[in-house]
């Protein structure tokens, strides 16, 4: 029942090559973020992430093998003869080797997948094990909203690892055991030993009906988003119905592995389950809906409304809006205007779209600079507090003259834009240019810039190597030649190392990291430079806002401000967003800004400040990533005026507070005040 006794070489011979391949290819990605993240003096986030998610893959892997081999060897004692003649035992032996051994290898690349699959839920799982709780309960389970957060995907993840592992081996084992090869009759102890298997997936199935009973608080079968009233009065006691006939099934199927009856006995009590949960799970509550429901909709589903109102507004922060009357009578006066000088000084005469092109047609002064985005901030001009439009001047590689695009052109000379340009949002020169109090190569104007360099930015796409016997360029003179100058921070990764140079040359596919004699033992690598990618690499579980902005620090640096996001699609009852960004899909019912990203445009150092330490999913990753969040109070006092409420979220909040602005049911069922978003006008 062996089969052929041939060598296994040509089996190894196909897989070995494979192996490496993958091994080198995960250990080069490995060892290159480990040196980029120890750089940034942050290799603790990545080691938490690598060990949680190598942890459940060798996990997951070991114990779905284990269980795998258990049972296809126990099929193979029960039904020795099983494959004999089949073609799994015909390409055994035509690549020679046992069949046994095959089908335990073949499982084990099985189990590599299910290992990986495992270890991508890594995040869930130490969300789990670090969770805040929101200290609001669901009106239908009286379950803290956490548990919907934390506690019901990682059930989820568990029941669904379970489900492929049963099932892969019930199919294995079946297999093994001659089942479909040669028709469907098989022995008493092979009916008991799959009978045992098939009870287990029912036990599953009974647990995953009580998991879709906590998910009908995302049912969107009623009148809104959330349980509604057949959802509640038919399809909660279904599921808690074909709970209880599943784990009689199951106990009827464990009773046949006792009795050992033939495959009618199963088929009958199988059939008789499929019959039971299409009625209870599905007919039953489409009658209620049908007839109960929709006759009287609002009847019915009025307490239903009220839970989705009360939760939406919770979830997207708009349950402490205090409601004034505001007198808009009056006359607009002369002297009502002096009186508000500062006011009508910060009136927004400039739409920022036309400005960035003059901007780029007067601030440019080269083909290979580009200004973005303008950004607007608050600054202190002259002893008075202004509204400026402000541009980060970068520098855009792909612009240069086709003969200048060469590798150390782009790699090691032209590494960093250059200032910022910046005007008041009122004020307009007599040719109706902006009037800059911040302009020119080098910069000069109203605020102080002592790190006008930018080697990180929004477009700043490509590694650079600094610190090279190359000059990098800085920005041209005036009266001819160009000013040079050298990268003085140490956030880069010191490219001395024989091995390291190797290990990124491999990594970008370029070899010229590896030989170019421009390189010395002070060299650094400057990589991951655009400023979203940067921070969505170190935390990749924060949203983040579509608009970053430039700010001038006191101390004279340029900082990049980012917002970030906790961002979920399972809080319960709360509507789902259907406006995205651009960089954060609709469907989240649930969003908060509790961090401040601060990024360093010349060092490219990254600080997290919290700003919200109770939102309950932050408060998880923090507990997950101590080392990466730093509290508000060490933002330095200069950028924490530059703090702004971010552009995406007002606009998501306004857009579902149009809808939700209405509390009570019944206008709200009637949509009789949704409000409309004003149109601008273009000439």
């Amino acid at each position: 029942g062996q089969g052929p006794q041939g060598n296994p070489r040509l089996l190894w011979w196909l897989l070995v090559p494979f192996i490496l391949l993958t091994i080198f290819n995960w250990g080069l990605g490995f060892f290159t973020d480990w040196i980029w993240y120890d750089s940034l003096d942050l290799s603790s986030v990545f080691t938490t992430r690598i060990t949680a998610s190598v942890g459940l893959f060798l996990a997951g892997g070991l114990v779905f093998w284990l269980f795998l081999a258990a049972n296809v060897l126990i099929a193979r004692r029960l039904e020795p003869r099983g494959l004999d003649n089949t073609p799994v035992s015909q390409i055994a032996s035509a690549i020679g080797v046992r069949l046994t051994p095959a089908i335990l290898i073949f499982g084990a690349v099985v189990a590599f997948f299910m290992g990986s699959g495992l270890g991508s839920s890594w995040e869930d799982l130490l969300l789990y094990l670090n969770q805040a709780p929101f200290n609001l309960a669901d009106p239908i389970f009286g379950k803290d909203v956490s548990f919907y957060l934390f506690t019901l995907p990682v059930w989820q993840i568990a029941r669904n690892w379970l489900m492929t592992t049963l099932v892969l081996t019930l199919l294995a084992s079946a297999a093994v055991s001659g089942i479909g090869w040669r028709g469907w009759n098989a022995s008493a102890a092979v009916r008991a030993h799959l009978s045992g298997l098939g009870a287990l997936i029912l036990l599953l199935i009974a647990w995953q009906y009580r998991l879709d009973a906590f998910q009908l608080v995302y049912s969107a079968r009623g009148a809104v988003f959330g349980a509604g009233y057949t959802d509640v009065h038919a399809q909660l006691p279904a599921y808690n119905l074909l709970v209880i006939v599943t784990l009689i099934t199951a106990i009827l199927l464990l009773v046949n592995v006792f009795l050992r009856q033939t495959w009618r006995a199963i088929v009958v009590v199988l059939v008789a389950w499929v019959a039971i949960s299409t009625l209870a799970g599905n007919v039953y509550p489409g009658l209620v809906q049908r007839f109960q429901v929709d006759p009287n909709e609002f009847t019915r589903e009025q307490p239903y409304i009220q839970n989705n109102i009360e939760f939406t507004r919770v979830a997207f922060g708009l349950d402490d809006i205090q409601e004034e009357n505001y007198n808009a009578e009056g006359e607009l006066t002369v002297d009502g205007l002096l009186s508000e000088s500062d006011t009508v000084r910060n009136i927004r005469l400039w739409d920022y779209r036309p400005l960035l092109q003059t901007y780029n047609q007067v601030q440019a002064l080269r083909q290979q600079y580009q200004f973005t985005d303008i950004d607007i901030d608050r600054y202190v001009l002259n002893g008075e507090r202004r509204q400026l439009m402000l541009a980060a001047r970068e520098l855009i590689p792909e612009q240069l003259e086709q003969p200048a695009q060469t590798w150390v052109n782009r790699k090691l000379v032209y590494t960093h834009g250059y200032g910022v340009a910046a005007s008041p949002v009122a004020e307009i020169t007599p040719d109706g240019l902006p009037t800059f109090v911040l302009k020119d190569l080098p910069v000069q104007g109203s605020l102080p810039i002592t790190r006008p360099q930018i080697y990180f930015g929004e477009r700043t796409n490509e590694y650079v190597v600094v610190r090279t016997k190359t000059p990098e360029f800085d920005y041209p003179r005036g009266e001819g030649g160009n000013v040079f100058t050298t990268f003085e921070g140490d956030t880069g990764i010191n490219l001395g190392g024989y091995f390291t140079r190797l290990a990124f040359a491999l990594r970008f596919g370029d070899v010229n990291v590896l030989i170019s004699s421009e390189l010395t033992n002070e060299s650094q690598l400057l990589w991951r430079r655009n400023i979203r990618e940067r921070v969505a690499e170190v935390a990749p579980f924060l949203a983040y806002d579509s608009d970053p902005y430039i700010v001038v620090g006191g101390d004279g640096h340029l900082y990049w401000f980012l917002d970030a996001y906790t961002v979920s699609r399972r809080f319960p009852y709360s509507e789902p967003s259907q406006v995205g960004t651009d960089y954060l899909r609709p469907g989240f019912n649930y969003i908060r800004n509790p961090v401040k990203v601060v990024v360093d445009a010349y060092t490219g150092e990254m600080n997290f400040y919290v700003i919200e330490p109770e939102e309950p999913i932050l408060a998880a990753y923090t507990r997950i990533f101590p080392a990466l969040f730093r509290p508000f109070a060490e933002m330095p006092p200069d950028l924490q005026q530059h703090i702004r409420y971010p552009n995406d979220l007002f606009s998501i909040q306004a857009n579902i507070f149009r809808t939700y602005q209405m509390t009570n049911p019944k206008d709200f069922y009637n949509r009789e005040d949704v409000w409309a978003w004003p149109q601008e006008i273009f000439d």
